[in-house]
């Protein structure tokens, strides 16, 4: 059963690249003198196109040289189109957007997230989108979805070779996935920025960018 919930919460009509917000903490201890900064103005559109996000990906013809081992524990093929909500804990940040938006309006988003919330398992390194370092700083923020097509375990439990802080974490849906495509618009990290007055006297501090791509 194919699940299509883009068309109440995107807008592809607006062809235009948008600065959204400047945001998060100084991170000039932690960058290397190579690596360069934005200094304002900048171009929005070229900033986006320089981080080469990879937005699709497709590797069904993985699903015929999976084991029966493997097979045997999965449901049937899916697709789901699901929405990334961040939490401060080890849980199942993936909802289905209509789902955990009804719940969300009686003040129970949280609980939705915890028990009908998904994990990510990708079926293969080249499709991993959650063990990307460079993807998921950059696309995970609140609000962004993406199109998963792949298989639910049928028992609730935790995602191959995953990578927990919390040592109990709770057990929840697992969705492994052969393909992937990002929904636009979407949010991302971008480089970071040089703003004038940081917590040095004189000094300047260096700023995360977020900004949000709308395009048709």
């Amino acid at each position: 059963m194919t699940l299509s919930h883009k068309a109440t919460l995107l807008s592809k009509t607006i062809p235009l690249l948008l600065l959204a917000l400047i945001a998060c903490g100084p991170l000039t201890e932690s960058r290397s003198p190579e690596t360069p900064y934005l200094t304002i103005p900048f171009d929005t559109a070229s900033v986006i196109a320089s981080m080469n996000i990879v937005e699709s990906l497709n590797r069904l013809d993985l699903i015929d040289k999976e084991c029966k081992h493997k097979s045997s524990k999965l449901g049937k093929l899916d697709t789901l189109d699901l929405m990334y909500i961040s939490y401060a804990c080890d849980c199942p940040n993936w909802v289905i957007p209509s789902e955990y938006e009804y719940a969300e309006s009686l003040n129970k988003g949280t609980l939705y997230s915890l028990y009908e919330g998904f994990y990510l398992e990708p079926a293969h390194q080249s499709v991993a989108y959650c063990d990307n370092s460079k993807i998921i700083g950059n696309l995970h923020l609140t609000g962004n979805i993406i199109r998963f097509i792949g298989k639910k375990y049928l028992e609730d439990g935790y995602p191959q070779n995953a990578h927990f802080i919390d040592p109990d974490p709770p057990k929840g849906k697992v969705f492994r996935y052969y393909a992937f495509e990002i929904q636009r618009p979407f949010v991302v990290w971008g480089p970071p920025v040089l703003i004038e007055g940081g917590l040095e006297a004189g000094g300047t501090s260096a700023s995360q960018l977020m900004v949000k791509a709308v395009m048709k």
